[in-house]
C-alpha cells in the first residue's frame, strides 16, 4: 500500500511541477509580448520624431551673439 501511495506522491508532485513551468512560460510569453509592445511604440515615435526634426535648421543673423553670457546670482 505505501508503494501505491508514494507512486501518488510522485505523480502529484510531477503534475505540480509541470503546473508551476507552465504558468511560468505563460507569464514570460507575456511579459515578452509587452517588452515587444513596448519596443514597437518607442520606434514608432522615434520615427515620428525625426520626420518632425527634418526641417531645415534654424539660421541666427549673429551666430556666435549670446554664448558668452554673464551671470551673477
Amino acid at each position: 500500500m505505501s508503494s501505491v501511495s508514494g507512486l501518488s506522491n510522485s505523480q502529484l508532485g510531477y503534475d505540480v511541477g509541470i503546473a508551476v513551468a507552465r504558468k511560468t512560460l505563460d507569464t514570460q510569453r507575456a511579459q515578452g509580448d509587452a517588452a515587444l509592445k513596448l519596443l514597437e511604440g518607442a520606434a514608432e515615435l522615434s520615427q515620428q520624431s525625426s520626420e518632425r526634426t527634418t526641417a531645415q535648421p534654424v539660421i541666427r543673423p549673429e551666430p556666435h551673439k549670446g554664448n558668452l553670457v554673464d551671470v551673477i546670482a
